[in-house]
């Protein structure tokens, strides 16, 4: 299952991102056209746009963007996020323009951020901003980080407090977005940050993009173990003195996956879920094992399926030990086909769900496909199949026990979600 933000970080990094779009290069009357096609497109395809508003409330949305075509000076970009504003608005996170491929990847903020449980630190900058390295980001011109986010939010479908945080890292290195949301106007960007021991000072941030020679980033006294293996598609490791099973599944996704569904060149460079899950079984069979933690404080989805039939193999070793509980780790990136594997372990009965509540939700759209809307050229992405797993209504998928690593925990190494596994 394709998805929402893996398709945006795909986008970001990749070496194959389309020309930018320059102010007025598109005319007004190819937008009419485009903007009108979307219209019909969009809800034809889609499983079922209006799920949430109705058609007229979109159309109305589509008349009001065409109106404003002669207002902006930028109006390609600008077009394109207020389309992306009333496409997020009606409700599913997995439909979307692929946005920052239009974007102007040299008008940046060098700014990598990460949401803690004690505030928005700035984990890598430049040499010019590193006077912002492991501070609290508090506000951009007198902006609240607080406020940054809600408009931040309004360009995305889900409207949760995991969503929220995922976001603002990726989308705050953009200034044209910035601009567009009213955060900024100009070169000059002031950022209010707070020191160690409470202090709020400024900073004038120097707008450049990152290079491999001008970083300055926050140093790490130690690396988590799920840091450590975050860039694996999976990867296991047992804590004996505990008979602890840690499983980290940082993707749906395997050899097996892309043999058969991509690149089978590339296929060869993935690791074999068919191998991961016979190693873990033998574990399972030769070692006694009292906890299995399964962390999908990562995934942002895939293909559902393996996932699914490792789980429902667990219950062979349940037979064989009552007393084995499962640990199921979310977090703000579990999302999609993630958070379908997490919803499997709810048939056992040992099972507590620890970590951060998710960025998707129980039930939603997905099996993305993606559509070109001419004249333009737009790029779509839109669900072609809704997954109901509960009954429960919400928007995310909440912890049984919520714990949040602040910014000296993770600098240093410490993982309060696996401590307290652990603690059991």
């Amino acid at each position: 299952m394709k998805r929402f933000i893996c398709s945006l970080i795909l986008l970001l990094f990749s070496s194959l991102l389309l020309q930018n779009l320059n102010a007025q290069s598109i005319s007004k009357s190819d937008w009419i056209q485009t903007l009108d096609s979307v219209a019909i497109l969009l809800p034809q395809k889609h499983k079922n746009l209006y799920f949430n508003k109705d058609s007229v409330y979109f159309r109305k949305g589509i008349e009001r963007i065409k109106a404003g075509l002669n207002e902006e000076s930028d109006r390609d970009v600008s077009t394109i996020l207020k389309l992306q504003q009333l496409i997020a608005s009606m409700g599913d996170s997995h439909t979307s323009i692929q946005m920052l491929k239009y974007l102007d990847k040299t008008n940046v903020f060098p700014l990598g951020l990460y949401d803690f449980k004690d505030g928005v630190f700035v984990m890598t900058t430049t040499k010019s901003n590193e006077v912002l390295t492991g501070k609290e980001l508090v506000a951009i011109n007198d902006i609240s980080v607080d406020e940054v986010k809600n408009r931040m939010a309004t360009l995305i479908g889900e409207q949760n407090s995991g969503m929220r945080k995922m976001i603002l890292p990726q989308f705050i290195m953009f200034k044209q977005l910035t601009d567009f949301l009213g955060i900024t106007d100009s070169s000059a960007v002031l950022v209010s940050y707070r020191e160690k021991e409470g202090t709020i000072k400024e900073h004038r941030m120097v707008l450049e993009p990152f290079k491999k020679d001008n970083r300055s980033q926050v140093t790490y006294m130690n690396v988590l173990p799920a840091l450590r293996y975050q860039k694996n598609l999976f990867a296991d490791y047992f804590y004996p003195d505990s008979s602890m099973y840690v499983l980290q599944y940082n993707r749906c996704w395997n050899r097996e996956l892309e043999d058969k569904y991509g690149n089978k060149e590339l296929a060869k460079k993935y690791p074999s879920f068919e191998e991961w899950s016979h190693k873990i079984y033998g574990t399972l069979d030769s070692t006694k094992v009292n906890k299995i933690v399964f962390d999908l404080r990562f995934n942002g989805g895939g293909n559902s399926q393996p996932g699914s039939m490792l789980i429902n193999g667990f219950s062979e070793y349940v037979l064989k030990n009552p007393d084995l509980t499962f640990y199921v780790i979310l977090g703000r990136n579990t999302f999609s086909s993630g958070i379908l594997n997490a919803l499997e372990f709810k048939k056992y009965k040992n099972v507590v769900f620890v970590g951060e509540s998710t960025a998707g939700s129980p039930n939603h759209y997905g099996e993305v496909r993606n559509m070109q809307v001419q004249p333009v050229g737009l790029g779509i992405d839109y669900s072609t199949a809704y997954f109901k797993r509960t009954d429960d209504t919400s928007n995310t998928l909440n912890p049984d026990v919520l714990i949040e690593s602040t910014f000296d925990e993770w600098v240093n190494g410490k993982d309060p979600i696996l401590e307290w596994i652990y603690a059991q």
